[in-house]
């Protein structure tokens, strides 16, 4: 189903095996709808395991969102589950308008590119995002991508970068979106828990959704890179950062290089790099990798760390919120 198109009788469906107190083996199917707000639930065999059910409604909850801003949106954002206090992205001019009704609670942020005058910087590739709890978050500007973002608990829970409806890659795409988004959606949850294994051979190997003429696609990118950084796979992560190295439309992210510079047979970018957005890690589990010996460490990411609230992506506290809009945009304040 191409993206930002489910019909309404779009559904997830998940089987599982387990095993009962009497050893007896059993298998289950569970579907949910698109959206993730209510659950069938079809018994092939026994009672339904309680941990299937709950992993089943949270990938779910996170391929229930594709929604796109309008059709002539070239870059932006999906925000869901809070409401935007402040956008502050340098070089661009922001606007809110109406998006997709398969989404009615999403509120979306439409980028441009300001008119640069001779020969004045170009837009900055790091948004900062503030919800109205206070609390908020940076991340990276992608051209021609609108970037998902799924809030809870005023905390990032997933950020799902999909091509915007108007570039070809969207066309190029199009055809393994179903399958590629169930696969995101799938190592987002995994990723939450510590358990995400690119290891383990999925239907479509990952390589076709990070390399090919469909181009890089940056959340699974970062999914996959750490979880093969965990298993001490140097060889894929240095090959992901050369995939998305490859990519000309896209900038190097910041967390690809951030793991990619602890291997000496990798590309290094100079730090601190313009190209390598945005100038923290995007998933909150990259801190604990930037140290001084890093390559990309910089001071200002020592004064950001006291200011980092539990999450998978990284959510700062109103207070770091204040310390990376000055450092961001120093003249807005």
């Amino acid at each position: 189903v191409p993206l930002g198109q489910e019909p309404p009788g779009y559904q997830h469906d998940f089987t599982y095996s387990y095993r009962d107190s009497r050893g007896k083996q059993g298998r289950g199917l569970l579907i949910f709808p698109s959206t993730a707000q209510a659950g069938s639930l079809y018994l092939i065999n026994q009672v339904p395991d309680p941990g299937a059910v709950e992993f089943a409604r949270e990938v779910a909850q996170l391929r229930g969102h594709p929604g796109q801003l309008p059709v002539e949106t070239t870059t932006g954002f999906t925000l869901i589950g809070a409401f935007v206090e402040m956008v502050v992205a340098p070089g661009w001019e922001v606007d809110y308008p109406a998006g997709s009704a398969l989404i009615p609670s999403g509120q979306f942020i439409r980028f441009v590119p300001q008119a640069r005058v001779g020969e004045g910087p170009s837009p900055s590739g790091t948004m900062l995002l503030q919800f109205r709890s206070g609390t908020g978050t940076l991340l990276a500007i992608l051209p021609g991508f609108i970037g998902v973002v799924l809030v809870a608990e005023n905390r990032v829970l997933n950020v799902n970068y999909l091509p915007a409806l108007a570039t070809a890659r969207f066309q190029a795409q199009a055809a393994g979106a179903a399958e590629r988004e169930k696969l995101k959606a799938l190592a987002a949850v995994h990723a939450r828990y510590g358990e995400f294994d690119p290891l383990v051979s999925p239907a479509v190997p990952l390589a076709t959704w990070l390399h090919g003429p469909h181009g890089f696609d940056p959340t699974l990118g970062l999914y996959a890179a750490y979880g093969y950084a965990q298993r001490d796979q140097v060889a894929e992560v240095v090959r992901i950062q050369r995939w998305l190295a490859e990519d000309p439309a896209l900038p190097r992210l910041f967390d690809i290089e951030l793991l990619a510079a602890r291997y000496p047979q990798a590309a290094h970018s100079a730090a601190p790099d313009i190209s390598v957005v945005p100038f923290t890690p995007l998933l909150a589990q990259g801190w604990a990798l930037l140290t001084p010996n890093n390559p990309h460490y910089l001071p200002l990411h020592e004064r950001l760390r006291a200011h980092l609230l539990p999450a998978l992506w990284t959510t700062y506290t109103a207070e770091g919120v204040a310390l990376a809009r000055s450092i961001l945009h120093p003249t807005t304040l």
